[in-house]
């Protein structure tokens, strides 16, 4: 029966329908054991990553800046794996009674599944068990009476996949899978680029970082991806004398679009290691990225720098690889372009928060936290004007008015408040401007809805001077 009248209900959680706007959310390239190679993976925490990666060994860096990431504070990694040209997924073949049955394939290229053993059996005449063994150890198994139903069941699994090969159900044997290999030895720039590619616009806002990959091309295709994706790099300087990253922040200031780069942060940090009093080095990005999520989620805005003491590391963080400067050392690391790192007052924090912009041409893109709230601002009107896509432009200006509303509303008023945009009033620190000189008629004749948004960001307090005067009683 249908009864007129509206009807409410409760259902289950609901697909989102708006585009992503968290600039939390961090991308990185680097080696791992294992994952795919064709698109990226996510993670919104250590243990998926590392169901997906795969084993340390080899790899470190990416899986130690990962962990000390998540350690840190972080939320979302969206990763993409690093693979040479010559890579290949372990294989081999399950004999039938009287031809080949089945072939299995390693759901991955890598080295990591030679280690992968198939064990199938004779459960009876129309049945078989197979086994699937990591490192000797059985990690999954399944019963089944076709080759069908087990194709079917290797389609979700995380090792293998199995493909016909018309010989009946296979026989009772053990197979080792070979030819896997990641050929990391070739993995050259273009082979980091084309990871980053991977990080299409659809992912939304975020930082982007090659973990430890510190050349000036790996750089300017950071810059290059950011430029074109509404996204702001983090750099990693050398792991080494200061002099190094200060070389290579002037030669990444002379590639133009330094303001989408946050200066090379210097030096890499001592974080715990996997074995108790051990330690390992970690670039100081992982540590930035993962303390600039938590400090989102205790409610700071983007344009809250992560540094001082919003840039104090956790205990998990132990101490810094290099010896600490002297303060006309920092002073001309900060001038350089370098982002520096410090052990004060008893803890580990970030001392420095530029980008790679050159404060003697042009300072106005030079505070990073700014170049994080731009990247906000501009993911989060996307995300408003998509709800206005084929809405009717009207003559009276209310779609234009409603668009500059909901702008002011959603971004803009919150960011004020957390006086992340400066002014007296809101009037003196946002417009946004939806007028007839913006919307004209020969815009809407074209099918245009239009918005010019206008703020005064607020910068942070770089050097605090206090003066100390004394009067005579």
């Amino acid at each position: 029966m249908t009864l007129p009248g509206p009807v409410v209900t409760s259902g289950g959680d609901a697909s989102s329908s708006s585009l992503p706007t968290d600039i939390s959310t961090v991308f990185v390239v680097g080696l791992s054991e294992q994952g795919p190679i064709d698109a990226p993976s996510v993670a919104t925490s250590f243990g998926q990553f590392k169901n997906a990666a795969g084993a340390r060994e080899g790899n470190s860096i990416l899986w130690d800046w990962v962990d000390t990431h998540f350690r840190c504070g972080g939320a979302k990694v969206i990763w993409a794996r690093l693979k040479g040209a010559a890579a290949k997924a372990a294989s081999g073949k399950l004999a039938g009674a009287s031809t080949e049955a089945l072939k299995v394939t390693a759901t991955s290229v890598g080295e990591w599944a030679n280690d992968l053993d198939i064990v199938v059996t004779v459960v009876e005449t129309t049945k078989r068990k197979i086994v699937v063994k990591l490192d000797g150890v059985a990690v999954q198994e399944l019963t089944f009476g076709t080759n069908e139903e087990a194709i079917s069941w290797a389609s979700t699994s995380p090792y293998i996949r199995l493909a016909d090969l018309g010989g009946g159900l296979p026989k009772a044997a053990t197979l080792e899978l070979s030819g896997g290999t990641d050929d990391r030895g070739s993995v050259g720039e273009s082979d980091w680029k084309a990871a980053l590619d991977l990080f299409t616009a659809d992912y939304g806002p975020g930082k982007v970082i090659t973990p430890g990959h510190t050349t000036a091309t790996a750089a300017a295709n950071v810059r290059a991806h950011c430029e074109t994706n509404g996204r702001v790099g983090r750099l990693d300087g050398v792991d080494g004398p200061i002099a190094e990253s200060e070389s290579l922040a002037a030669t990444l200031r002379a590639q133009g679009g330094a303001r989408f780069l946050g200066c090379p942060f210097w030096p890499w940090a001592e974080v715990k290691g996997l074995a108790p009093g051990t330690t390992r080095a970690v670039p100081w990005s992982a540590i930035d990225t993962g303390m600039a999520a938590r400090n989102a989620a205790l409610g700071f805005s983007p344009n809250d720098a992560t540094a001082g003491d919003l840039g104090i590391a956790p205990e998990f963080v132990v101490g810094l690889t290099q010896p600490a400067l002297s303060d006309s050392e920092r002073e001309k690391a900060n001038d350089a372009g370098v982002n520096v790192a410090r052990e004060m007052l008893g803890s580990v924090r970030t001392y420095g928060y530029r980008t790679l912009v050159n404060p003697l041409v042009d300072d106005t893109w030079l505070d990073l936290a700014n170049a994080d709230t731009d990247a906000y601002i501009k993911a989060k009107c996307k995300a408003i004007g998509e709800r206005f896509v084929f809405k009717t432009i009207d003559g009276r200006g209310r779609l234009a008015g409603k668009f500059a509303s909901a702008i002011e509303s959603e971004v803009l008023s919150p960011l004020y408040e957390q006086e992340a945009l400066f002014g007296e009033t809101p009037e003196e620190a946002y417009e946004v401007r939806v007028g007839p000189d913006v919307n004209t008629e020969e815009s809407i004749a074209e099918g245009k809805l239009r918005a010019i948004v206008v703020v005064k960001m607020s910068e942070f307090a770089e050097r605090v001077e206090i003066e100390i005067t004394k009067e005579a009683i």
